[in-house]
């Protein structure tokens, strides 16, 4: 494994525990549970906040001062993302109600785009 895929796969272990411990945790007990020495797991969240996948803020756990880091909720973005793309180039943009998140859901058209992506994307591997 070579280091960068190493620096890889510790970025995907720290946004995964920052995820799935209710959307964020302290920085020093993540350093404990991930057996990461903390000068190289604070270099590695420097990567994921520089990435927008996760913030973090000054906190005091036990007495001493850390970082109580946060997972970012994308979704909003990720739907602002398709609107831009997507959207515009419907026939239909005019009469689809976009205030509301759920129009997404039901939009065959977006369905039709979305997987037509994906196939191209999976024809370059």
């Amino acid at each position: 494994m070579s280091m960068s895929e190493d620096k890889e796969d510790l970025l995907k272990k720290i946004y995964e525990e920052v995820v799935s411990s209710e959307s964020s945790v302290y920085q020093s007990q993540l350093w404990k549970k991930l057996g990461i020495a903390s000068k190289r797991g604070a270099k590695l969240v420097d990567e994921l906040v520089k990435r927008g996948l996760i913030s973090k803020r000054q906190a005091v756990y036990s007495g001493r001062r850390t970082y109580l880091l946060i997972a970012k909720d994308k979704g909003e973005e990720g739907l602002g993302m398709v609107k831009s793309i997507f959207c515009p180039k419907c026939p239909y943009d005019q009469v689809c109600n976009k205030d509301d998140p759920r129009y997404l859901i039901s939009c065959k058209h977006l369905e039709e785009w979305v997987l037509e992506q994906y196939r191209k994307g999976k024809g370059r591997r």
